[in-house]
């Protein structure tokens, strides 16, 4: 479930990221240079937190793959 969560977080954060570069370039286009650095400084906040999900993201991975490798190694045999 976490995971879900965390994966959707990075794609809107993503999302939002691009969406600011492109707002951007548009001011920039049309002369805009304040609002240009304002929507790169919004960009880079996006960056930021991407950064920080990917790793959160990366570490539930990481836990969930060792529970499963647990349950697996503690799981009876057929044999038994």
């Amino acid at each position: 479930m976490q995971l879900g969560r965390l994966t959707s977080e990075r794609d809107k954060i993503t999302e939002n990221t691009r969406q600011a570069l492109a707002n951007a370039d548009q001011a920039r286009a049309k002369g805009d240079e304040a609002t240009a650095q304002k929507m790169e400084s919004t960009a880079e906040v996006f960056a930021t937190q991407l950064v920080n999900v990917e790793k959160e993201l990366e570490n539930t991975t990481q836990l969930h793959q060792q529970a499963v490798s647990c349950l697996l190694y503690t799981s009876p045999s057929p044999r038994d």
